[in-house]
């Protein structure tokens, strides 16, 4: 994920007039914590914690249990956090979600167009082109994710003689 945010330089619009960007993930037991700076308000920060919850039927990752908070140098935001924090829920745990699914998605594809290959030292090489990929579970750890995976496909097994 943290990847994925870097590479593509996420922004994520939030009502209208703000975006978040420069997100951070961590991951602890169960718990999924982001934090994104707000780009039109330096100094502005948008904590949020979730639990993360992989729906195997839909292929489809869930953040429940969103919680929000602010942090900011400017007195005015800092003031409005509150507010803020009930104004922005509602839009970024769906927007997030969206935004984590849509990179799993492309992910998924790029891996289904191209082989993969597996070099087996200088005794050759292993491709493995992939039909369908399913993701049958995920378990979200301290700084890691375990995830368990079916991978249909076919085998290519070429060996130098």
């Amino acid at each position: 994920i943290r990847r994925f945010a870097r590479e593509k330089d996420l922004k994520i619009p939030i009502k209208d007039k703000y975006h978040l960007h420069s997100f951070e993930f961590q991951l602890q037991e169960s718990v999924l914590n982001i934090t994104a700076d707000v780009l039109e308000k330096p100094g502005s920060l948008i904590m949020l914690e979730t639990k993360p919850r992989w729906e195997v039927s839909e292929q489809k990752l869930y953040l429940d249990e969103f919680k929000i908070d602010t942090k900011s140098k400017n007195l005015l935001i800092k003031s409005a956090g509150l507010i803020a924090s009930k104004l922005f829920h509602e839009k970024i745990d769906k927007l997030i979600e969206q935004k984590v699914n849509e990179m799993f998605r492309s992910n998924l594809e790029k891996i289904l167009s191209k082989p993969l290959e597996v070099p087996l030292g200088k005794q050759g090489i292993i491709q493995v082109a992939a039909r369908s990929i399913e993701i049958q579970g995920m378990k979200f750890l301290e700084g890691k994710m375990e995830i368990d995976v079916v991978l249909k496909g076919y085998l290519n097994l070429n060996l130098n003689s």
